[in-house]
């Protein structure tokens, strides 16, 4: 008799739900499908100019704890509606985690609540699925639309009804896999620019992913199929700086504007304050949303931030006695704690309002 030749490096292999059934289990309420709708038609409008407003996809890097990222949302739908005459507030809702090295810190890297949501390596999908779908559900229900990274296909697949929002990060790119998935997004997928800050990889992803595509993957009800996909007319940039330092300033977005309106892409540009454009200090987040402010009143290249927030400042590891996490704070990428997140958001609006009442 032959023995086996597939999964012959696989410990074991435990059944999970179906999307289909997660999605009627956790089901999009009415109130929720508003928001969704509302979101998907708006940030459209705001990457086109038409809605002159600035996206600001605010939140923490990574989602632990669902009571702190509940109250977190309170705050921040509250500061929306403050804001909203000038800013669109979509919050950052991230439970994949990608990773570059198995272990951080001496235990195995933790790579997000879908993965792992005890943070205890027990890696009870099942559990990180449903506490995912039922947060972004609160989210949505608080009038806030959800943005989050793409990163895993089943696992986009589970939450894919509730988004408004769906960003490829820097090192996936230039993955052929996502790019032809974001061409079948029902939402606007904005791409950032690789590590190594070149943005003709980043714009090329994008103009890919307008084009139709084909590829196999699993229907909700986990049948594998052929999906054909009409391609993504608002697929963008987002420039997130790079190794070598950040890449908002006015050559670098002028030059990116100049390579996507080549490529008659959405030349309007998200910037990540967080990342290589913060040297990887959250503190500094604060200075690169100032400095946009001179392009922005200059012209229209900016269509947006993204900004890496919490209850807390900063960041800690995860312990391994897991009381000892200090509440309201990141696990992964420092974060602005509330306080600076909401004088920062309100200086912001202030002076967008300065610009829109002098452009009249």
């Amino acid at each position: 008799m032959q023995e086996e030749t597939h999964n012959t490096n696989i410990n074991s292999i435990s059944p999970l739900p179906s999307p289909e059934s997660l999605k009627k289990g956790i089901p999009l309420s009415e109130i929720s499908w508003k928001t969704v709708d509302q979101g998907r038609k708006v940030i459209p409008q705001i990457l086109s100019g038409k809605d002159r407003r600035l996206l600001a996809i605010v939140g923490p890097c990574s989602i632990h704890n669902i009571d702190e990222s509940k109250r977190y949302a309170k705050k921040l739908s509250l500061l929306s509606d403050e804001l909203k005459d000038v800013l669109y507030i979509v919050m950052r809702v991230n439970c994949d985690k990608p990773r570059s090295r198995a272990k951080t810190n001496g235990r195995a890297s933790w790579q997000g609540l879908f993965n792992d949501p005890k943070m205890n390596g027990s890696y009870d999908m099942e559990l990180g699925f449903r506490l995912a779908r039922e947060l972004i559900l609160y989210v949505n229900e608080m009038g806030l639309p959800v943005a989050t990274e793409m990163l895993e296909k089943i696992n986009y697949q589970m939450i894919d009804d509730l988004l408004s929002y769906v960003w490829i990060g820097a090192r996936n790119t230039n993955s052929q896999e996502q790019k032809k998935v974001a061409s079948g997004a029902s939402t606007v997928v904005g791409f950032k620019n690789p590590t190594d800050g070149l943005i003709d990889v980043a714009a090329h992803a994008i103009e890919f992913a307008k084009h139709c595509h084909v590829f196999a993957a699993p229907t909700d009800n986990g049948v594998t199929s052929r999906f054909s996909t009409k391609g993504n007319a608002y697929g963008h940039l987002i420039l997130r700086g790079s190794d070598n330092g950040p890449n908002c300033d006015k050559g670098n977005i002028r030059s990116a504007v100049k390579k996507l309106s080549e490529l008659g892409l959405i030349s309007r540009v998200i910037v990540d304050c967080s990342h290589g454009n913060s040297h990887k200090n959250h503190e500094k987040q604060r200075e690169v949303i100032g400095s946009l402010l001179p392009q922005i009143k200059e012209g229209g290249d900016i269509a947006g931030i993204m900004y890496e927030s919490f209850l807390e400042d900063g960041k800690q590891n995860i312990p391994v006695d897991l009381s000892k996490l200090r509440p309201g704070v990141s696990v992964t990428d420092g974060c602005d704690g509330w306080k600076r997140t909401e004088k920062t958001l309100r200086e912001f609006a202030e002076e967008l309002r300065k610009i829109t009442k002098e452009k009249r």
